[in-house]
């Protein structure tokens, strides 16, 4: 219907500030739909910036990143990413290149998104090598916090991660289904202030 979901949840969470990535569009007849990942946020978002994979002709995921000053939180990279779903192959892909591209940076980082993987301690799985890669940690990684398929859960694909200076105070997944996911919530506390870390560096 010509809608940008990202600009109306925006406009009726009473989120301020949003960046959306498109990753991949489809045309049929007069209709066009594109499709990505975005952020919202109620503080202004800066920095930002899409990347979509474009690692075949069918490979139509990516993420959008960007820097927030969050009460607690200055310099906090957010980051959204959508995993392939179909092809291991092109989601190791996928994973490399997330680690290539934002290992290079430093500072306070939470990766959220739809990863579509389970968390396995092997080498094969791209969540625990997104999450070695870039020094990220999970909530309790192993709890059974289905997500997928909103209408029954049985698999846990959707993850927040975070740098280890930031701990989850709760997480959960939400009972709402405005999705085929539901909604992966958590609330975070920055563990050790930026300015005690400086000073036992």
């Amino acid at each position: 219907g010509n809608v940008d979901v990202v600009e109306a949840v925006r406009d009726l969470s009473g989120f301020g500030h949003a960046f959306r990535g498109e990753h991949g569009s489809i045309r049929v007849g007069g209709f066009r739909a594109s499709y990505g990942t975005a952020l919202l946020s109620r503080e202004p978002l800066r920095e930002t910036e899409s990347v979509p994979f474009d690692l075949s002709w069918r490979d139509d995921k990516g993420y959008v990143r960007a820097v927030v000053d969050a009460p607690g939180f200055p310099d906090l990279e957010v980051v959204s990413v959508h995993l392939d779903f179909l092809r291991p192959a092109i989601r190791r892909r996928q994973a490399a290149r997330l680690i290539a591209e934002l290992g290079t940076r430093r500072g306070p980082r939470v990766l959220m998104g739809d990863f579509n993987c389970g968390w396995r301690g092997d080498h094969r799985c791209v969540l625990t090598a997104i999450a070695n890669g870039l020094g990220l940690v999970a909530w309790r990684p192993h709890e059974r916090l289905a997500s997928f398929p909103s209408f029954r859960p049985t698999t846990r694909i959707d993850w927040i991660l975070a740098s280890p200076g930031i701990r989850f105070r709760s997480y959960a997944t939400s009972p709402a289904r405005v999705s085929d996911h539901l909604a992966v919530v958590a609330d975070i506390a920055e563990l050790v202030p930026p300015a005690a870390r400086r000073a036992t560096a």
